[in-house]
């Protein structure tokens, strides 16, 4: 059984989401808490599975009380009226972002996306993967936001304004974000920033012949001198040493 906490101050949402968890028989709800003190207290003593939670929350409101977290392990899916929060939610890499009214057919899909991050953390051997497989880029593609798993990049390349996603398998896209943004949020490895234009993930890159790289679909790369010691980090990461 799947162990819920709704964290939500609003009667009639309250009791919507008790409905829908008790629709699904793998679900059991544990508790309801109307503000972050009283989930703080679930989280502490019972250790929900998942929490799915409210943004407009009083006195501290829920993107807050998730930051404060750090780095306890929770599984959040985000419950809300407020559509401006959601490239903030995915940076704290919730599961989903529900917009009220929630619908039964919604709650399902983001339940089955907790469930999908189980199974596949579950089925990960410890240690031996550099990009987790439950992580991923949140970026804005014109009016969307678009999920991007770290493990499907290949490089990212900055054009006039913009970032060129390339993903394996995929039409690459033009992103609505900056390099530095990205090489904050990447992390290295298996990305590696190669110029002011380029970051590449390790295993994309197809020969090295001195500062520069041809990536797996030909494009070339000349590393600037800023950035001989990334070239030599990943040299050390494709060859073992590191």
């Amino acid at each position: 059984m799947i162990q819920c906490l709704i964290v939500e101050d609003e009667p009639p949402a309250q009791k919507l989401l008790t409905e829908h968890i008790n629709t699904l028989p793998s679900l059991a709800l544990i508790g309801v808490a109307s503000n972050v003190f009283e989930a703080q207290e679930f989280v502490e003593k019972q250790k929900p599975d998942l929490i799915f939670l409210d943004l407009n929350l009083p006195q501290v409101n829920g993107l807050d009380w998730l930051r404060s977290l750090g780095g306890q392990p929770v599984n959040v899916i985000i419950t809300t009226g407020d559509e401006s929060r959601g490239a903030d939610a995915f940076d704290l890499n919730v599961i989903h972002y529900l917009r009220k009214p929630i619908t039964i057919d919604k709650f399902m899909l983001a339940v089955n996306r907790y469930r999908d991050r189980t199974q596949v953390l579950q089925a990960q051997p410890r240690g031996l993967s550099d990009v987790k497989a439950d992580r991923a880029l949140y970026l804005k593609d014109g009016r969307e936001l678009v999920r991007v798993p770290h493990r499907s990049i290949l490089y990212l390349e900055a054009q006039d304004g913009y970032v060129k996603i390339c993903q394996e398998e995929k039409k690459p896209f033009l992103a609505i974000t900056t390099m530095k943004q990205l090489v904050e949020k990447l992390p290295s490895p298996p990305f590696y920033r190669m110029n002011r234009t380029f970051i590449v993930r390790h295993d994309c890159v197809e020969r090295i012949n001195g500062n520069q790289l041809t990536l797996c679909d030909g494009q070339i790369v000349l590393v600037s001198e800023t950035y001989l010691g990334n070239l030599k980090h990943l040299r050390g990461h494709i060859e073992g040493s590191e």
